[in-house]
């Protein structure tokens, strides 16, 4: 059992990654951008959008690059044979053609800003990395430009987010160019670490730079802490509602509210016209629930549509769904409404009868028949679900989603509440009262 438990924590420390450049202690082999082609895991590219005139010096440059995050760029660098490429592009690319037959990535941008070029490590120790330094080789090809930023800037973020990442300085030509990474401490333990190599747009001569062998050399510091996360449990308890009547009160929706408070029938509303609202709420701590009440989550809906010639297609979609978890941490989904439009086809296209709705429209299915019928006016629809009892917090998704401006949604009394049941010695007295009423009338009908 001992093993079991070393070898399952030792997955847990593996990095969360499929594949990167995994870093190891020391020295480590050089990244020579010999293999075509390249993983993207590993190196990719993208570019920073702006005129060639947005960056005049090294500090303007690092105003360009910080407030993007790692994520912008993910294109796989292309390929040339052409040495130098005949055509400048937005985005490194790898380059074959020189005449020693040696490859390496190149950078002439074009149309933007700067282009750039990302490694992703990975951590391959058990240990934390503390430092790291970095040697690589600049190149310049073909011939001498008039840059305002001559040579190519290195910039390092433990954690790829905008505003992470520190300049390491600007490299012009030369081979074994070297920089330094120190004080990481915790920072490069388990989660990827991000290079960035940024060629600026010159509004002059631009040059053909290159960058080649680039070599990691990782000092390693004490064992990396897997340490469980904690349970977070929300910060409020039932019986909770959000009625949409007061702004800011009752129970928080996050993450993308995108509809509009309207007063539907006399009743403040959160509703959807064209638009989607994908919604959740914060969790609602149930570790206080006695055994002897049920927890239940419940909402009002409503659909509706003020076109009499069309229909709910397969992209809107009506669903509320409870997000319950026994840890605060993992999450099970239980729904308590999840309806969709008809799927339609080029080829066949169902009759359309604004008397009756399409079978495989869930959505006018379950509100109503007709345009006529199913409208502002008309009541809101009850949902519920019961949680199970080893529900300890939930959290409620809420997403309405119409494509047409003839197509409304609405949503109100969403709510998470601990509902009493009745004590069984409260229901057998009730049946037996039941049973002595029976028996009453029947010998009042023999008495007769």
């Amino acid at each position: 059992m001992k093993k079991f438990l070393f070898v399952a924590l030792s997955l847990l420390a593996l990095p969360s990654v499929a594949s990167a450049i995994v870093v190891n202690g020391g020295v480590n082999p050089a990244q020579d951008f010999g293999v075509s082609p390249l993983p993207t895991t590993d190196w990719a590219t993208g570019a920073i959008a702006g005129a060639n005139t947005a960056a005049a010096d090294l500090t303007a440059l690092n105003g360009l690059v910080n407030p993007t995050a790692e994520s912008a760029y993910t294109a796989a660098l292309a390929v040339s044979a052409t040495f130098p490429p005949a055509t400048a592009i937005a985005n490194w690319r790898q380059n074959f053609g020189n005449a020693n037959g040696r490859a390496f990535a190149q950078s002439d941008p074009t149309g933007v800003a700067a282009n750039v070029m990302k490694a992703t490590l990975t951590n391959g120790t058990p240990n934390y990395i503390t430092s790291l330094g970095i040697t690589f080789d600049v190149g310049l090809e073909n011939f001498t430009p008039a840059e305002e930023i001559p040579g190519v800037a290195l910039y390092w973020s433990p954690t790829g987010a905008a505003n992470s990442w520190t300049s390491l300085g600007l490299f012009n030509t030369g081979n074994g160019q070297t920089a330094n990474i120190s004080g990481i401490g915790t920072g490069f333990g388990n989660n990827p670490a991000y290079l960035l190599f940024v060629d600026d747009n010159a509004s002059g001569t631009e040059g053909y730079y290159s960058v080649d062998n680039v070599v990691l050399n990782a000092t390693l510091g004490g064992p990396i802490v897997v340490v469980p996360p904690t349970p977070v449990f929300g910060n409020v308890s039932p019986t909770q509602t959000q009625n949409f009547e007061t702004p800011g009160t009752g129970l928080p929706m996050n993450n993308g509210a995108n509809g509009t408070l309207t007063t539907i029938n006399g009743t403040q509303a959160l509703q959807v016209n064209g638009t989607v609202l994908d919604a959740t709420t914060d969790q609602v701590d149930l570790r206080g629930v006695a055994a002897s009440s049920q927890k239940v989550v419940s909402v009002d809906l409503k659909a509706w549509e003020t076109s009499a010639g069309s229909d709910f297609e397969d992209d809107d979609r009506i669903a509320v769904i409870a997000q319950w978890s026994a840890d605060g941490l993992t999450f099970t989904d239980l729904p308590l409404v999840d309806l969709h439009g008809v799927t339609r086809s080029a080829t066949t296209v169902p009759p359309y009868n604004d008397a009756q709705p399409d079978p495989l429209d869930q959505i006018r299915g379950q509100f109503g028949p007709t345009s006529a019928l199913n409208s502002a006016t008309e009541p809101f629809h009850h949902f519920s679900v019961t949680l199970p009892s080893a529900a300890k917090t939930v959290r409620v998704r809420t997403i309405l989603d119409t494509d047409s401006t003839s197509e409304f949604a609405a949503v109100d009394n969403l709510m998470v509440a601990a509902v009493a049941v009745p004590e069984p010695a409260t229901v057998a007295m009730f049946g037996l009262g039941m049973i002595g009423l029976v028996g009453y009338g029947v010998r009042r009908r023999r008495s007769a």
